[in-house]
Parts: C-alpha cells; sequence; structure tokens
C-alpha cells in the first residue's frame, strides 16, 4: 500500500508555496545590506568586504523516534547539522551557534544529555556555543515532549561566496554520502514502523544515526579547488535543493547507475511503494551533501573527501534546460 510523504502529513510543495507567497512581505524589511532573499541555503548580509551568513532549522519529529527510545544521547548533531550544513554551502565558516529547547516538564538528566550533545556537536563543527533559551511549558507539550531549534551565523569573505553563479552547462555533480537519514523524512518513517513494525522496529537504532557534518570538507575544499555550488540534501531531497544552487536556465541529471544507495533506503522505500521521482523527492537517499564542480578538478575533489574520511563519487552533470531527471 503505498504511502507518500504528503500522506504522512508533510505537503513540502505547499509549504513551498506558502513561503514564496510571503517573499514580498519578508523582504519588506531587509535593510541595503542583505544580499539574498528566501531561496538560498543561509541568510546573506554584507558586511564590509565580508560576507554573514545565518541559518536556523530544528530536528523535526525525528525527535519523538529519539522520546520513544529514550535516547537524545546525538541529537544535538541533528540540531547543529541542520544549520551548520546550510551555511558551509555559500563557503561560510561558522562562527556562533544558539539553541532553543521547549519541553513539557524539565527532567534534569534528559535536558543535561541533549545540552551535552550539542556541545559536543558544536566542537566537532567548530562553532562556539554562546547562548539559547529553554522553555518549560506544560500548557504547549506533553510532559515528556521536548522541541529543538538552533540558529548559526558564519562569515566568509565575498571573494569567496559561493553563489552557483558560475555554475555551466557539463559541470559534474558529487554526492558526499550522508550518515543515514539524518533529520529528514520521520513523519513517513515513523508511519511506516508503525505499519511495518517487523520490518523496521529493529532498524530503529539504526534511524537514529546522527547527522554528519561536513564543516571541514568544504572548508578544505575551498582552499584547493573552485566549489560553484553546494547543496544540503535536507527536505524535499535532490529535486528542492540542488536546483537551488543551479542558474536559470540550467537544470541536472543524476544516472542511477552511478548512485550509490544503503539498503536501508531501498528497504524504506519500497515498504512505502515510492517511484524513484517521490524517493528522491524525500530522503537524502545516501547523499547528505552534492557540489557542483568542474570536471577536471573530480579526481582532485575524490582524493581530499577520502583523505577526510568522506566518501564521494560523481552522480551525475549539469544540463541547460528546466527539466531534472534521474535516468
Amino acid at each position: 500500500m503505498k504511502l507518500t510523504y504528503r500522506d504522512a502529513g508533510v505537503d513540502t510543495e505547499r509549504a513551498a508555496a506558502a513561503i514564496s507567497a510571503l517573499k514580498g512581505l519578508i523582504a519588506s524589511s531587509h535593510d541595503a545590506n542583505v544580499m539574498q532573499g528566501i531561496g538560498a541555503f543561509g541568510s546573506m548580509y554584507a558586511l564590509g568586504d565580508n560576507v554573514l551568513v545565518a541559518g536556523t532549522d530544528g530536528v523535526g519529529t525525528k525527535l519523538i523516534l529519539a522520546r520513544d527510545l529514550e535516547d537524545y544521547s546525538q541529537i544535538g548533531f541533528d540540531l547543529v547539522g541542520m544549520c551548520v550544513n546550510d551555511i558551509i554551502c555559500h563557503g561560510a565558516k561558522p562562527l556562533f551557534f544558539l539553541d532553543y529547547l521547549a519541553m513539557g516538564a524539565l527532567h534534569e538528566t534528559r535536558y543535561a544529555t541533549v545540552i551535552e550533545s550539542i556541545v559536543k556537536a558544536c566542537q566537532a563543527a567548530k562553532v562556539s556555543l554562546v547562548g539559547g533559551e529553554s522553555a518549560e511549558m506544560p500548557d504547549m507539550y506533553q510532559v515528556d515532549d521536548i522541541d529543538l531549534a538552533g540558529f548559526c551565523v558564519g562569515i566568509v569573505s565575498r571573494k569567496k561566496l559561493i553563489t552557483g553563479n558560475a555554475i555551466k552547462a557539463g559541470d559534474k555533480l558529487i554526492g558526499v554520502a550522508s550518515n543515514g537519514f539524518h533529520a529528514n523524512g520521520f513523519t513517513l518513517i515513523r508511519k511506516l514502523i508503525e505499519r511495518y513494525p517487523t520490518e523496521l522496529v529493529p532498524y530503529q537504532r539504526e534511524f537514529l544515526r546522527p547527522t554528519q557534518l561536513y564543516t571541514d570538507l568544504v572548508l578544505t575544499l575551498m582552499n584547493q579547488i573552485e566549489l560553484k555550488g553546494i547543496a544540503h540534501i535536507t527536505g524535499g531531497g535532490f529535486f528542492e535543493n540542488i536546483p537551488r544552487v543551479l542558474p536559470k536556465g540550467l537544470s541536472f541529471v543524476i544516472r542511477q547507475s552511478q548512485l550509490i544507495t544503503p539498503k536501508l533506503f531501498e528497504r524504506v522505500c519500497a515498504l512505502a511503494n515510492l517511484n524513484t521521482i517521490e524517493a528522491y523527492s524525500t530522503f537524502n537517499m545516501g547523499y547528505g551533501m552534492v557540489f557542483v564542480v568542474a570536471a577536471g578538478d573530480v579526481e582532485r575533489f575524490n582524493a581530499i573527501a577520502q583523505k577526510l574520511g568522506h566518501q564521494s563519487n560523481v552522480i551525475g552533470e549539469v544540463k541547460v534546460g528546466s527539466e531534472h531527471t534521474i535516468l
């Protein structure tokens, strides 16, 4: 029986349309230093010869699975990763991070575990946790509920700002491996666990694997090759996120023969009866970041990624046109 992300209660297309309808209203608050509005992975603010890049995100309903398993030990990596991985798409070096933690009731041990995991993730991403807010709201949340949001700011020189403007047809798409599902698609995943417990309950701990951080990879690569564009593969998968870095008139073609898809992704998509487009519009499918580079830089890119402990491979290329395809 088919079960899509929309069937599970999440309509990414409707959300995108709602945000798009508000772009003009939001832009009315901007001053002359705002460089790019909604649509980029990070919000950009000019500061002399540098650009501040800011991002905010949450962990979503992966928190419900963490609650059910009573395991928040690595949830901070999802929170920090969702934010930091966005701003590094523009080449920004993360500077500082703030968190927001809301709960139905304060459980000291759980609270300490969550904060400790955020601190560890900030240390790994080389970003300073400078503050945050904790709110106990019994009228808003159930006693065991928690919710998390994060906010980060980074900096990059104007000369090194990654915007996607240099991308051209023939450039290669390199996928860098994710560490599982990261923090997207969990409303659907949880519905599938409920529907197919025999098949998926044994994998609940694997679903909790923390989001991979790519700070080291991006900052190292920037100093050695030209990164024309970077897409963080989060909600909306390939089809929502890769186009965000492509100039008008260009699209992508992904070749299935070049994709390395972890078995658990295949199992989940089969149980949900998702077709290829639906699968790659819902999950990261084993790739947490997609980079756009010139064909001549592929070999060097992969060598650097491997040296830093990241698995990477060419998954497609940029082409002229407006139709994004997986062949």
